[in-house]
């Protein structure tokens, strides 16, 4: 600590820091549990498998208690999931006939629900089977 005056000084001593450990693919922001998928916390940064995040979609589709689907953006945010991310997966979901997607006015505006549709319940259970095996 080097006191100038009325400002005093701390120096630190910086550690060199490893090329590899700053860099590397990008990972995604989950919430505390996968099982809950609610986004109230986040842990930290952990990749997930696309596996998993497609469970996590979901499982947050067939919990929403509205009787219209899950408004997209709740949904987004709540898996922990960037827009781009959940676009690629909501379009590939839709695709495969997991769910579904309904515009609707609001306001001046429109905004898109998802609802879960019959295949994607059995994906879902699918998915639960499999992560039980496995742990």
């Amino acid at each position: 600590m080097i006191q100038l005056g009325l400002l005093t000084v701390t120096l630190i001593r910086l550690q060199p820091v490893s090329a590899f450990s700053t860099f590397g693919p990008e990972p995604y922001i989950r919430s505390k549990s996968d099982a809950q998928c609610n986004g109230s916390e986040k842990i930290g940064a952990e990749y997930r498998s696309s596996n998993i995040i497609i469970q996590n979609i979901l499982e947050r589709i067939i919990k929403d208690p509205s009787d219209g689907g899950i408004v997209k953006s709740n949904l987004v945010r709540s898996c922990g999931l960037k827009a781009s991310t959940a676009e690629k997966y909501l379009t590939k979901m839709e695709t495969a006939g997991y769910i579904e997607s309904v515009e609707e006015p609001w306001g001046e505006r429109s905004r898109t629900r998802f609802r879960i549709l019959p295949l994607g319940i059995e994906r879902y259970s699918w998915f639960m089977r499999i992560n039980a095996e496995m742990k």
